[in-house]
């Protein structure tokens, strides 16, 4: 099982395939295996890795508060341990975040990237940090099932309940599986302290690495 050294944790992560490398990079309420229907088939033309973020098991978790501001470095962290000097990188909501980052700081190590519902909380900041806030206190008394219940039926997920029933409920076991505590972490020491989107925007603007935004019709809050 390999791993990759973070600065407080070591990252789990996996890779398949050959070619040009793609990194693929999960959002809050999933892990890597929320990607295999992309790795099946982009593994056929390329590197494919996917990672957990700290926290998500069997990444370790982090000590320090401080390390989950650095989600954007543990990137850098997986590509290194891979062996890779750059890559596409394909991120979703959190990761889609992140990889903003890690694209402005290290233009030199992506070769593209993909920036799927990026912007949550940026048009409400204080409600967002409030309720990551709000989360992390009740995860940490309820266990998973207080996130659980709070996503399951939201309208982000309702309709991959409506359309995918058997891709939703995959979706809530893989869930079950992770450690509130650890999830709790990254609630608070990282949604609830991450900058808007519009903080950086001059530096988006400015980025010269290839992009593609991608939005559901339905995802709000990124809208």
């Amino acid at each position: 099982m390999p791993f990759a050294n973070a600065t407080g944790a070591r990252l789990f992560f996996e890779s398949t395939g050959t070619g040009t490398p793609i990194v693929f990079v999960h959002e809050t309420a999933a892990d890597h295996r929320s990607w295999e229907p992309q790795i099946r088939w982009f593994s056929r033309f390329h590197r494919c890795i996917a990672f957990n973020a700290r926290g998500y098991r069997p990444s370790e978790r982090s000590a320090e508060p401080a390390d989950y501001r650095q989600l954007s470095g543990d990137i850098g962290h997986v590509i290194d341990a891979a062996g890779v000097d750059d890559a596409f990188v394909v991120g979703l909501s959190m990761g889609a975040y992140f990889t903003a980052h890690f694209a402005l700081k290290h233009p030199n190590r992506v070769r593209g990237v993909v920036l799927a519902g990026l912007g949550a909380g940026s048009d409400d900041p204080d409600d967002f940090r409030a309720g990551n806030l709000a989360m992390a206190n009740s995860m940490r008394t309820e266990g998973m099932d207080a996130f659980i219940d709070k996503v399951a039926y939201g309208p982000t997920r309702v309709q991959l309940h409506n359309k995918d029933r058997r891709g939703w409920e995959e979706f809530l076991a893989q869930m079950r599986e992770q450690d509130p505590h650890a999830i709790a972490d990254v609630m608070e020491h990282c949604h609830a302290a991450r900058p808007s989107i519009y903080e950086f925007e001059a530096a988006l603007r400015g980025m010269k690495v290839p992009t593609l935004i991608a939005v559901g019709d339905e995802d709000t809050p990124c809208i």
